[in-house]
């Protein structure tokens, strides 16, 4: 998750300076749930607990406690993150929501640029079943 995270991050908002690197690890690792089925929602659910997201008082590090790990994101940083997660955590409610492969690509892309692929009739992509899942043990 915190791949799919820092690539939107980086690649939609390169000009930003914060967060970058562990921080937002960090921010990653509260906002993503624990339990999901796939990616998709993942990612979903991850941004929009991003777009709401309260760091605890000190942020401190897993593990070394008294180290806040938030400390060089100002408020203003940290504000600006979080409305910058609130659009493509709605676009991807609604690519998660579509009934329609190709709209739902076509939005995805919008959230993780060109290089998503889309979808095209003779393309040779196996049309999907059934929703991805999420093999044993967490990453975040």
């Amino acid at each position: 998750m915190v791949r799919l995270v820092k690539w939107w991050w980086q690649t939609q908002h390169p000009e930003q300076e914060h967060p970058r690197s562990y921080p937002l690890e960090h921010i990653v690792g509260d906002c993503c749930p624990d339990s999901v089925t796939g990616l998709a929602q993942a990612f979903t659910e991850t941004m929009e607990r991003i777009a709401r997201y309260q760091p605890t008082v000190g942020s401190p590090d897993r593990g070394v406690p008294e180290q806040n790990v938030l400390k060089r994101i100002t408020v203003a940083e940290g504000s600006r993150f979080q409305q910058m997660a609130a659009q493509p955590a709605n676009t991807a409610r609604q690519a998660c929501n579509s009934r329609d492969e190709g709209e739902s690509a076509n939005l995805w892309r919008g959230i993780f640029g060109n290089r998503y692929p889309i979808r095209k009739s003779q393309s040779g992509f196996t049309p999907r079943t059934r929703p991805g899942q999420v093999r044993d043990g967490r990453f975040a």
